[in-house]
């Protein structure tokens, strides 16, 4: 999810920089959309914002002239990766998709989205991170100290799912809950640090969401997910879990 979280925010301030003032700006007449592809991890510059942008503008109009003088243009996509003549946009960029056609009078500049053949073992993947930076937050000595202080008798671990299991790493749910929950459970039974918590859980809840089911003619509660497993020191699922 922090990966995910982190181009969301680079994709949003790419688009500030970017489309500022597009209404009364440049209007391209034969693509309808320009899709920038980032060098993640790269964030702009304030004092390199205003030379991107005049770069953006001058590369998009020179491939709205010339592209009624290339054949596999009109009406199709353009990849445009020689970035070479605009070096701040080779600086922040690796390439612009250009998409054929009229514009619908939404902004024609945008950023690629995440996408890519999905892997289901993100889910697990996700958890399995999740665990190891507790155990790392809560291995060190000045953490052991502190705890020791309040005289605890038992130490647990919750780790909560949610809409970002959805959101981030699993549409669709090719893995369920269960097999998710018993491979961060064998993940955790083989970790070095694994008896710093007495008992590790995995919670996962999803409200449903009763306006859309009555839309869809689904029942009230359709979709409702409150489940629980305990992972360490055993594997087992609460008797009470339910996925709607």
């Amino acid at each position: 999810m922090g990966p995910a979280k982190g181009r969301e925010s680079q994709r949003e301030g790419i688009r500030r920089v970017l489309s500022e003032n597009w209404k009364t700006g440049y209007q391209p007449e034969n693509f309808g959309l320009a899709v920038v592809m980032p060098e993640w991890n790269l964030r702009i510059a304030r004092s390199d914002e205003l030379q991107l942008r005049q770069e953006f503008l001058r590369c998009a109009e020179s491939v709205d002239r010339t592209w009624l003088t290339n054949p596999d243009r009109p009406g199709g996509v353009h990849y445009q990766a020689d970035l070479d003549p605009y070096p701040m946009m080779k600086t922040y960029l690796h390439g612009i998709r250009y998409i054929g056609g009229a514009r619908h009078g939404f902004c024609w500049i945008d950023v690629e989205e995440d996408g890519g053949a999905y892997d289901p073992a993100a889910a697990v993947l996700t958890l399995e991170q999740a665990l190891d930076r507790k155990l790392a937050l809560y291995s060190t000595p000045e953490k052991q100290a502190h705890l020791r202080a309040y005289g605890l008798a038992e130490l647990s671990l919750l780790v909560h799912g949610g809409i970002n299991a959805y959101r981030y790493n699993t549409p669709g749910r090719p893995l369920s809950l269960e097999q998710i929950a018993e491979r961060g459970s064998a993940y955790y039974a083989a970790h070095p640090q694994r008896h710093i918590f007495n008992r590790v859980w995995f919670f996962d809840s999803l409200n449903s969401a009763d306006d859309l089911n009555a839309l869809l003619g689904y029942p009230p509660g359709y979709g409702r997910v409150r489940w629980l497993a305990q992972l360490w020191p055993k594997f087992n699922v609460d008797p009470r879990s339910s996925v709607g």
